[in-house]
């Protein structure tokens, strides 16, 4: 049983997502990350065959759910959205790519996160007088998904390759925010963005507070990474401050708290 990974059988979802997946068959593959222990999952099964699952979802699956695109089309924005997952959203540097026009581009955003396979994080900006960037930034969904995309191979170490950060935040970002809708919480997130590069990657508003989460993919996390937290955290006023990383113990004095995810979800839905 995995969760937090793709599972394709014969080019069809059989599984996905926070929900587990039971791997089955000799044509499998499983990639992403597992569950929230955050252990990278680069091989499915003996015998498991890598291959992309985008021909079909582009071809076949999102034309029938109504995606106005031709399929090369298509796989070739799922190959640029791949690698700008993570990132500030930008359709005019996507849509120059691919001959689109930035409302073109906007339109296919919009229906690919209507069907769940991209998350656009907004920015937060409830002070205007303060310089934040107001684009969103883009994630995947399915990490699995995004690491077909990314051409990375059932054989590959992945948490050794360059972007597996942007992968693991995606992760997080995801896991996090689909167990508060499982636990009925409301809530709102956003990410953070100065016009001098200060980063958070998740602002909450929960239980009328605001939590700034900065995820790191490091087994070790630094003190210099909490205090960097520290600085940024107080331009919002943030109620409490939380470092999530791979490392497995928790620490911290109710306001500012280092964690694994696991840690992080359980703060958050209890």
């Amino acid at each position: 049983m995995v969760t937090g990974a793709v599972v394709w059988l014969d080019w069809l979802v059989v599984a996905a997502g926070s929900g587990g997946a039971v791997v089955v068959g000799a044509d499998v593959v499983v990639a992403g990350w597992v569950g929230v222990a955050g252990e990278a999952c680069s091989v499915a099964a003996a015998g498991a065959v890598s291959r992309s699952p985008s021909p079909l979802l582009a071809q076949r699956d999102l034309p029938s759910w109504g995606l106005p695109s031709a399929p090369q089309t298509t796989r070739r924005l799922f190959g640029l959205f791949a690698t700008r997952h993570g990132q500030l959203w930008n359709a005019s540097d996507i849509g120059r790519a691919l001959g689109l026009s930035h409302h073109t581009v906007n339109a296919y955003l919009d229906y690919l996160e209507g069907a769940f396979l991209i998350r656009r994080l907004p920015a937060y900006s409830a002070n205007p007088s303060k310089q934040f960037t107001k684009r969103p930034k883009m994630y995947w969904r399915d990490t699995g998904l995004l690491h077909s995309l990314l051409g990375l191979g059932i054989d590959d170490e992945i948490a050794s390759l360059p972007a597996v950060g942007a992968s693991w935040e995606g992760h997080v970002i995801d896991q996090l925010l689909a167990g508060l809708n499982q636990a009925g919480h409301d809530h709102e997130a956003w990410h953070l963005r100065t016009a001098t590069g200060r980063e958070i990657d998740l602002v909450l508003r929960i239980r009328r507070e605001i939590w700034a989460v900065e995820i790191k993919l490091t087994t070790q996390p630094r003190g210099a990474d909490m205090a960097r937290l520290d600085e940024t955290a107080d331009l919002i006023g943030a109620h409490r401050k939380f470092l999530v990383s791979r490392q497995p113990e928790s620490f911290g004095d109710g306001v500012r708290t280092a964690c694994d995810l696991a840690g992080m979800i359980t703060a958050a839905t209890h």
